[in-house]
């Protein structure tokens, strides 16, 4: 039960993550996610800042058509 809850709780913080991206909550997220994902460890916080500016550029540069799946695949990441 406890894995369920955790499975669901990533997969609706991956979802808010790509929300959020290309948004003026952007900076706000990007700069929270990395250290909530860092856990205090910089090389960490630095590699998640790495994936979130991945995400991000990849939503920009998605066509209309394209977002929605771009979006999903980001959101497991």
């Amino acid at each position: 039960m406890l894995a369920e809850a955790m499975t669901a709780t990533a997969a609706a913080g991956g979802s808010a993550v790509v929300q959020a991206a290309g948004t003026d909550f952007w900076a706000w997220c990007r700069v929270r996610g990395a250290r909530l994902i860092g856990r205090g460890d910089p090389a960490r916080e630095t590699e998640a800042l790495e994936r979130l500016d991945q995400t991000a550029s990849a939503l920009a540069a998605a066509s209309d058509d394209e977002r929605e799946r771009v979006g999903i695949v980001h959101a497991r990441l």
